[in-house]
């Protein structure tokens, strides 16, 4: 299934979320919904849990998605999503808009401890 098909099938949906994965490096991610705003949080602990994350998406069968794909994407999700590293944030992802970096030295910092 191509991400195109994703997006169609996933238009306009809101998700509740309250999940907690081990990655295989050892960090957690932890992805939430929002009680009040109702955004989407995912805390990763570090930025080795990212890269099993983008590992995990092409496992499943999105081979095209990764951290360069994603800049070209609009978000097909009705609430906006949220995604830090520690207590930092790396970015946030609004309704049908492309993501935002909000913090460069951050991203630098992943791309660099790229395993």
């Amino acid at each position: 299934m191509q991400i195109d098909q994703v997006y169609q099938i996933m238009a306009k949906v809101g998700i509740d979320a309250n999940l907690k994965l081990a990655a295989p490096s050892g960090g957690l991610v932890q992805i939430r919904t929002h009680e009040t705003s109702g955004n989407i949080n995912v805390r990763c602990s570090e930025p080795e849990a990212i890269w099993d994350l983008f590992q995990l998406t092409r496992a499943v069968g999105t081979p095209s998605f990764s951290l360069r794909n994603l800049r070209k994407l609009r978000s097909p999700l009705v609430q906006t999503v949220v995604v830090n590293i520690g207590e930092k944030e790396l970015l946030t992802w609004e309704p049908d808009r492309f993501p935002k970096v909000r913090s460069v030295r951050l991203l630098f910092r992943l791309l660099r401890e790229r395993g």
